[in-house]
This record gives C-alpha cells, sequence and structure tokens, in this order.
C-alpha cells in the first residue's frame, strides 16, 4: 500500500527505545530523510551523531518539545521548507508519569493531535497535497483500563482519535494508524508508573514480568506503514506478528447507525 522508496519521515521521540528501533530499521529502507524531533539532549546528539557516520544526511535531529506546539509548528515548517512534504509522520513521544497529569496529557495526546494536524494541512489532498501516512504508537493499555489513569486514558484518547480519522480519510488523502505495543522491553518502563497515592497497585513490580524486544514492535510500524488500512488499530505482543483490532460488534452497529441517519 505504502512504498517507503524517497519518503521523507518525521518521527517524535526517537532517541530511545521502540523509537530508537523504528529510527534504525527506516533508515536501512530507502527513505529519502528522516526527521527526529527530539528534547535536545546529551544522548539524541550521541544518537543522531552515531547514525550520520552510517547514514549521512539520511537523519537530521530538529530539537523539539513536542509539548510545546510552537516548537511542533517551526520544526515542520523547516522540513518543509527543505523537502516540501512530509510522507510519513510517526507520533511516538510518550511518557509515563502519573504524578504530572498535565505533562503527560500534552506529550502523550495533544502533541499527537496537533502534530496530525499540522501534516494534514500541509499534505492532505483538500489542500492540493498529495496525502501520506500518520502511524500513532499508542499501547495496549489504550484498550484496557486497568492501574493507570491517566495513561491509559491518554493512550485510549489516541486510539479513538486514530480510528475517527478514517471517516476523513477520502477527503484528505492521509492515512492514519495506530500499533498498540504490549509490554516492552524500553527505558519507559524505568519510570515510576505507580506514584498516585489512591494507587492500590502501587507495589506492583513489572521485573519477572515478560518483555518483547522493540525491534518487534519497530518491525511491526513497517508492517502497517505498509498494509494498514486507514483508522486501523493493531496489536503487537509477545514478540508476534501484529494483529488489527476491531470495534466490539455493538459499538460497530451503533456507529453505522449514526453514519446512516447523517
Amino acid at each position: 500500500m505504502n512504498d517507503l522508496k524517497e519518503k521523507v519521515v518525521v518521527i517524535t521521540g526517537g532517541s530511545s527505545g521502540i523509537g530508537l528501533a523504528i529510527v534504525k530499521q527506516l533508515l536501512n529502507t530507502e527513505i529519502k530523510f528522516l526527521a527526529m524531533f527530539e528534547l535536545d539532549h546529551e544522548n539524541s546528539r550521541k544518537i543522531v551523531k552515531d547514525l550520520e557516520k552510517v547514514y549521512k544526511s539520511k537523519i537530521g535531529l530538529y530539537p523539539c518539545d513536542v509539548s510545546k506546539t510552537s516548537q511542533l509548528e517551526e520544526n515542520f515548517e523547516k522540513v518543509f521548507q527543505t523537502y516540501n512534504t512530509v510522507d510519513i509522520l510517526i507520533n511516538n513521544a510518550g511518557i509515563a508519569h502519573e504524578d504530572n497529569p498535565e505533562l503527560m496529557m500534552d506529550v502523550n495526546y495533544k502533541a499527537v493531535v496537533l502534530a496530525s494536524l499540522m501534516v494534514i494541512k500541509r499534505i492532505g489532498k483538500h489542500k492540493g497535497g498529495e496525502g501520506g501516512t500518520i502511524v500513532n504508537i499508542a499501547s495496549t493499555l489504550g484498550l484496557q483500563n486497568i492501574f493507570y489513569p491517566i495513561y491509559c486514558s491518554t493512550k485510549h484518547a489516541v486510539v479513538s482519535f486514530t480510528r475517527t480519522m478514517e471517516q476523513h480519510y477520502e477527503t484528505t488523502g492521509v492515512r492514519v494508524v495506530a500499533i498498540c505495543p504490549g509490554l516492552t522491553d524500553t527505558p519507559i518502563l524505568d519510570t515510576t508508573y505507580n506514584n498516585l497515592e489512591f494507587n492500590t497497585y502501587y507495589l506492583m513490580d513489572i521485573s519477572s514480568l515478560k518483555k518483547q524486544s522493540p525491534d518487534t514492535v519497530a518491525a511491526a510500524v513497517m508492517k502497517i506503514i505498509k498494509e494498514g488500512n486507514c483508522g486501523s488499530v493493531w496489536v503487537v505482543d509477545n514478540d508476534e506478528p501484529p494483529f488489527a483490532v476491531k470495534y466490539h460488534p455493538q459499538i460497530d452497529l451503533l456507529a453505522n447507525s449514526i453514519k446512516s441517519n447523517l
């Protein structure tokens, strides 16, 4: 469905965990350029510098705090000034701080929506563009309601945003898909999820639980970039192949009823 050859890609985050695995797999394809919208810190600079030794000008660091709308806008403008397009946006940046709900909502959800809209207004067919692809990194906790109310709700919101965009694909030509990774061996697991004073599970130890490789998630992202239908939501868990999940039949029926009465 989507050839990666000569594509211009933007990824938010990308200097560790799932994001870095995605970056490495993308750079080993025939993409034209990858812009990493990442915080400007020692690790991100080192990661990009090391990758530039191998991939030369195929990758670039665009310092960005995705919670700051103005920085997102400025960076997209820089990419468009140079390349005149963003073919693929991967909304990967995410945090897990139950004790900082405002920042988590800004990073995990607001930035996903605003970055998507910034791209759509530039490449959408309704704006004279050629369309493209947006991949949102959600979580299996975006399909469940357990443990972490703020983190879960931000990921539920990402899933909902993705599914709703299916109705606008014919107008925009921008395919929006989501991947929901299960427990994955990334630095985010070192973050203290369990820091709400009322959280029943504050003593839960996940260190003994099986965790999949970030490379497995990255491979799933490559697959859904090529094969995922607009609005589709995929799960990748236990290092197994990804699969698309569907709405509950009764919810589908309600949605179809609403549409038929519009």
